[in-house]
């Protein structure tokens, strides 16, 4: 883990530690309410335990176009919403942590837990725009009865599609721009520092900005395997997290681009027994 000097004061040594604790404190109490939530079912009704274990009875259902009121729209976005801070929040402790560290460097005294609580708001913000964005493809793809039981798109062709555009996506200069930007968390903070409580707030926009460039499709798999498959929800969290911190994350994206490129035959050959059996 790569961390900015701290200044050569033995007072302010006790005050960073604390600000680590309180901090680390709160990234983990979001991401164990998160994993609560959903374990809870996120409002839908439905276990996850369940939609994972009996995945395929349920994707072999199609789901019944429903009308959506604001309140289910509204419980579907917060779904998302959750799902991206189960999924995105331990890539980013690190950063959040070197933030407040910096803030202390700079500003003495100054209240650490106010403008990391705005960095983070505008982390968030990012990924609350992305969740407004997934409820509305939830609703398309539910309204078209493209959706099963298990919360899963129903045509293989789509699935296989979002698979492709995945993987490929893993080569796509945009992806390892953003990638660059937030690999190295002492140099975002470096490169990226803006003062004050506006500063920080357009930092955590650029942190959600680079993270979301660089992992969205691959949150969209959730479409794929079931929004809420606790295996799948899982595997993406530890795989974002490995391709944000391990020294080797190019090799890491390429490796994994191939994987999710070569997942889509399953989906072409199992859309092409289902032609069949028309």
């Amino acid at each position: 883990m790569t961390v900015l000097p701290l200044p050569d004061n033995d007072a302010v040594e006790p005050v960073l530690k604390k600000d680590r604790a309180v901090i680390l404190t709160a990234l983990c109490a979001m991401f164990v309410a998160s994993w609560a939530y959903l374990m809870s079912g996120a409002g839908m009704g439905h276990s996850p335990i369940d939609m994972t274990v009996l995945f395929s009875k349920f994707a072999a259902v199609l789901m019944k176009p429903v009308a959506w009121t604001p309140v289910t729209a509204m419980s579907v976005a917060v779904m998302w919403l959750v799902l991206t801070i189960a999924i995105v929040i331990p890539a980013t402790s690190q950063i959040v942590l070197l933030h407040a560290a910096e803030n202390r460097k700079r500003r003495e005294p100054v209240n650490v837990s106010v403008f990391c609580g705005l960095f983070l708001s505008g982390y968030l913000a990012i990924w609350g725009l992305f969740s407004l964005a997934a409820t509305a493809a939830q609703w398309t793809l539910e309204q078209a009865a493209l959706m099963t039981q298990a919360l899963s798109v129903a045509d293989a062709r789509i699935a296989g599609g979002l698979f492709i555009a995945a993987g490929l996506y893993q080569f796509a200069g945009v992806k390892q721009a953003s990638l660059r930007h937030i690999r190295h968390p002492d140099k975002f903070i470096f490169n990226e520092w803006k003062d004050g409580a506006v500063g920080a707030l357009r930092m955590g926009f650029n942190l959600g900005s680079c993270l979301l460039g660089s992992c969205w499709l691959l949150v969209a798999l959730l479409f794929a395997g079931g929004i809420l498959n606790v295996l799948w929800i899982a595997g993406l969290a530890g795989y974002i997290m490995l391709e944000k911190l391990s020294g080797h994350g190019r090799v890491v994206s390429i490796m994994f681009g191939c994987a999710l490129t070569c997942c889509c035959l399953l989906y072409t050959s199992d859309a092409a027994d289902e032609s069949s059996s028309v």
